[in-house]
């Protein structure tokens, strides 16, 4: 019996000797044979200049976006211990990237601060978009340019995105005797508040606007009591329905900001405009969630469609004091007051209206 327990326990002592063994070569050995592979396929090629590099880039000597692609050469060299000059731009992902490794988050940073170190100024973009930080994982076949034009489109993006905003407004104007005209044409740049006036009047107006808008816009009205930014996302998950639910508190972890940027690029797709109506938010509930209508305002900016959203807000309360509250979102680069002057724009109603906002 004891014989027997012995030959069983030996064989299952083998068996784990080999399964050990494997996943030592598995994680160890594997690695290191595809490395020394790459390694040798790179010293056979012939050294890159920085001028053929660019040109396989389809980038030109001399310009930002230069500068910025070749810091993003050597960013990778750098993480992945690669001879800079031997990194072609038809290089792909699955060939230099070590074996049974993720683009985890960290490697996001360390990319971002090894490329904004190269390029020598650091400059904001979200993490979680293009090829900083993909939440399905990078494909195998993306190529060395095209972390470069990505980092590039990101760059562009963000350091241009004034010129896809309108200039600033002077804040607050006074309505006029056609005020449905004048909203009709401020809604061509701007998002629009009204505050003043009657709530008879302000509904007037708003189902006036509307009724022409539906021609041009695609509407959809808010329900008009939200408390929060989850309120707005519940609501917002309902015109739009996406998987899984975007949840302010955090507790879907990455998918809560792949579902709002969905969101957006979903609205910017549509074949028309987006009106979003909400009438007789209560300044307590706007005061909550104007953040995030100010930074739907600035994404579709940066998409370069900055006409594609537009919000219609009627209001009991005065809403003057908007422009001076801090806490609001605002985008790097750009002033808090001339942000908001650039998007929003406070259209009053009440007869004694004709001033204009001042800082």
């Amino acid at each position: 019996m004891k014989e027997g327990i012995w030959v069983v326990s030996g064989g299952a002592l083998l068996l784990f000797g080999i399964i050990a063994g494997l996943l030592y070569f598995m994680k160890r050995q594997i690695p290191r044979i595809h490395r020394e592979r790459l390694m040798r396929k790179l010293k056979a090629l012939p050294p890159l200049d920085d001028s053929a590099f660019l040109a396989g880039c389809g980038i030109l000597e001399g310009t930002t976006d230069a500068k910025l692609a070749l810091a993003v050469r050597k960013a990778l060299a750098e993480m992945f211990t690669l001879p800079r000059r031997q990194i072609s731009p038809e290089l792909r992902w699955q060939e230099f990237k070590p074996r049974f490794k993720l683009w985890s988050y960290g490697d996001c940073l360390r990319y971002m601060n090894e490329v904004q170190k190269e390029f020598g100024r650091e400059f904001s973009a979200e993490i979680d978009r293009y090829l900083l930080f993909p939440v399905d994982g990078i494909p195998p076949q993306t190529a060395v340019k095209d972390f470069v034009a990505d980092f590039v489109e990101v760059y562009d993006r963000y350091e241009r995105v004034k010129e896809y905003l309108p200039s600033p407004g002077p804040g607050i104007v006074a309505a006029e005797t056609d005020a449905a005209s004048q909203i009709r044409r401020l809604l061509e740049s701007c998002l629009v508040f009204l505050q003043g006036g009657t709530a008879e009047t302000r509904r007037r107006l708003l189902n006036e606007v509307t009724g022409w808008c539906d021609g041009e816009y695609s509407v959809f009205r808010l329900p008009s009591k939200i408390e929060d930014e989850q309120g707005y996302w519940d609501a917002m998950h309902k015109l739009f329905p996406m998987l899984p639910r975007y949840e302010v508190d955090g507790n879907s972890g990455l998918d809560m900001e792949e579902a709002y940027y969905n969101r957006i690029d979903h609205l910017c797709e549509l074949p028309r405009k987006v009106l979003f109506v909400w009438e007789e938010a209560a300044s307590s509930d706007l005061f909550e969630i104007m953040g995030v209508l100010l930074a739907d305002a600035y994404e579709t900016a940066l998409r370069r469609k900055p006409e594609k959203i537009r919000f219609l807000v009627s209001s009991p309360q005065p809403l003057d004091d908007y422009y001076r509250d801090n806490t609001f979102f605002y985008p790097p680069g750009l002033d808090e007051i001339e942000f908001a002057k650039r998007v929003m724009i406070l259209l009053d109603l009440s007869k004694n209206a004709g001033k204009e906002f001042t800082a």
